[in-house]
């Protein structure tokens, strides 16, 4: 799970590199988004919130009786919904939904920004940087959203592992999604279309998982 997990942010940060070049932003380009209509412009970063309940998560995995299940069948499934991200990301480009990612460089060739990458992985050491770094804009980062994939997947563990704390969870998720389209890190339907993906995946993994289990 951790190799293919690996194999998987590999991929995606060596798309996100080229999705930079053809990415239509320019003047005007963002799509219109009901979120964004109703939505007033926030100055709070959700990934502060995110961070907060991936390491709740991380706390709750470590001290679970079945923390090696639990761990593989994450890892397993945040790598499938990365790849099929990535394919996503190769058929569709979309201008960024935060207009402070239009006036980004792009003087550089897209063949020179890949031979860059798969010599110096730039492309995951950037990805570990936006980890980490919660005052970093998410430009293109649609369809769909991984932030929102992984905060859902975050949900379902709890949901799934330990029910009695569901709700509050759900309370953090729901506000990091809003807090999300009122940054104008993403549109609306990447948030919807990560929370469909990550809930059917994480469904019909555990469902075949039980059936092999039980016979």
């Amino acid at each position: 799970s951790i190799l293919f997990l690996a194999c998987a942010v590999f991929l995606s940060s060596l798309v996100k590199s080229i999705v930079f070049f053809r990415t239509p932003n320019h003047l005007n380009a963002v799509l219109p988004d009901i979120g964004h209509d109703f939505l007033p412009p926030v100055p709070f970063p959700p990934q502060v919130l995110l961070v907060l309940v991936c390491t709740a998560t991380a706390v709750f995995v470590a001290f679970h009786p079945s923390k090696m299940v639990i761990m593989r069948r994450l890892l397993l499934i945040y790598a499938t919904l990365i790849m099929a991200r990535t394919v996503l990301a190769l058929m569709t480009f979309l201008p960024d939904s935060n207009p402070s990612c239009l006036a980004e460089e792009k003087s550089v060739s897209a063949k020179e920004v890949v031979q860059h990458f798969l010599v110096s992985r730039r492309g995951f050491v950037e990805w570990i940087d936006h980890q980490r770094n919660t005052t970093l804009h998410g430009c293109r980062d649609t369809i769909y959203c991984g932030h929102s994939t992984l905060l859902v997947l975050c949900g379902m563990t709890w949901h799934t592992y330990y029910q009695r704390v569901e709700a509050p969870v759900n309370w953090v998720k729901s506000i990091v999604w809003v807090s999300s389209l009122g940054r104008r890190e993403t549109y609306t339907l990447d948030v919807v279309l990560s929370t469909y993906f990550a809930v059917t995946t994480w469904a019909t993994y555990h469902r075949l998982a039980n059936d092999v289990l039980t016979g």
